[in-house]
């Protein structure tokens, strides 16, 4: 019983067996498409803002495309070797409080705003901590049996969006959809379109640099298709969300809305199921808690790198520290920064340019360090 418990202490990080190569598509869509899908269609209200995702979504392709060609040219044996050279460096650890608080902050915005949602739609007496304690909670439960557990539990979580999708599928046709919203389809002035909305879209494609810590589990297969596959995806899903709402609500009335896509589900109707918000809001949880736990993950292993503890063995005592810490730090952040609606904005904005920046910077970052090892590490 004892070495049983040992073992799967040591396994957090094992790499049992290579991950399955759709599940590299699911994942970068599931780090994609996050917190801010809910919030897209009133950040961008101009039907000609399409185009934009897709010039976004294009460039974006770009970097995840140059990702993909230099973790499939390097090999993920070779990988292993320079990560754990790298880990001894002085300065490569000390970057890893810089990727703590970026962690902390996509967790902060992440879960502050789904408990804020559901405090809104489904439980307006309860506290926001409460929910976030759940998330917390289930992100530890999921942790527990291993990163590569935790991967895999992405299918589920994509499986889960598909189904609320589905259910804005109707809202394209008509009785439904009015389609003069979509006119003007093109800008009518050149200064329609600005670099701080092109930086948005950037930003909220934002996710595959953390893929870079992951790809020890793809073992020698390529995996550039499917990352691209799962970018697609996401500026597909984009795309259809954003056009959902605009054609049902129109431009006027959709930037009023605060959540235009849980409205947009509200006007579903069922003859079994009278508020289907509530199964929507529940479903969108499982992605939510998958994020958290690979966050937390990571972040526990750049704690262990920052504290030179990589080759001694993973326990359960220090990934339940990190969440603990981390719940404390979410409780503090809820009640002195996240209290009004102004500074959660002023926050979200802050999260946005941060990972519009890391998304730009990190993978750059990381293949020149990867390529350099041997002058790095001196």
């Amino acid at each position: 019983m004892k070495s049983n418990l040992e073992e799967n202490r040591a396994r957090l990080f094992k790499v049992d067996e290579p991950l399955q190569t759709f599940i590299w598509a699911i994942l970068i869509n599931r780090f994609q498409v996050d917190y801010f899908l809910l919030l897209l269609p009133s950040m961008l209200v101009a039907p000609h803002m399409i185009w934009l995702i897709l010039a976004a979504g294009l460039l974006a392709g770009l970097q995840v495309y140059g990702m993909g060609k230099y973790l499939d040219a390097a090999g993920t044996v070779s990988l292993k070797k320079r990560f754990a050279a790298l880990s001894e460096n002085l300065w490569v650890r000390l970057m890893m409080i810089a990727a703590c608080a970026v962690i902390t902050l996509k967790l902060t915005i992440f879960l502050r705003g789904y408990a804020g949602l559901v405090h809104q739609y489904l439980f307006p007496t309860a506290n926001t901590k409460l929910f976030i304690s759940l998330i917390v909670i289930g992100s530890f439960l999921l942790a527990k049996g291993g990163l590569s557990s935790t991967i895999r539990f992405s299918v589920i979580a994509f499986i889960a969006t598909f189904f609320i999708l589905l259910f804005n599928v109707h809202f394209l046709f008509p009785s439904n959809a009015n389609y003069y919203h979509l006119l003007p389809l093109l800008p009518q002035e050149g200064t329609d379109y600005s670099w701080k909305s092109l930086f948005t879209l950037w930003s909220l494609h934002g996710g595959p640099e953390y893929i870079l810590a992951l790809t020890i589990w793809a073992e020698k297969k390529r995996i550039t298709p499917y990352l691209l596959t799962g970018h697609t995806l996401t500026t597909l899903e984009y795309v259809f969300i954003f056009t959902a709402t605009l054609l049902f609500f129109g431009p006027s009335y959709l930037q009023t809305l605060q959540f235009p896509v849980i409205g947009l589900i509200r006007y579903v109707q069922l003859p079994f199921f009278e508020r289907i918000e509530m199964f929507v809001i529940s479903l969108y949880m499982t992605t939510h808690i998958l994020i958290c736990s690979i966050l937390v993950l990571l972040m526990y292993g750049a704690v262990r790198i920052l504290f030179k503890r990589i080759h001694k063995p993973t326990t359960m005592k220090g990934l339940f520290a990190v969440h603990v810490v981390l719940l404390i730090y979410l409780f503090i952040a809820d009640t002195l920064f996240l209290s009004t609606e102004l500074t959660q904005t002023i926050w979200e904005n802050i999260h946005l340019i941060v990972s519009g920046i890391t998304f730009l910077i990190v993978p750059f970052l990381v293949m020149f360090l990867l390529r350099n090892r041997k002058k790095v590490v001196r």
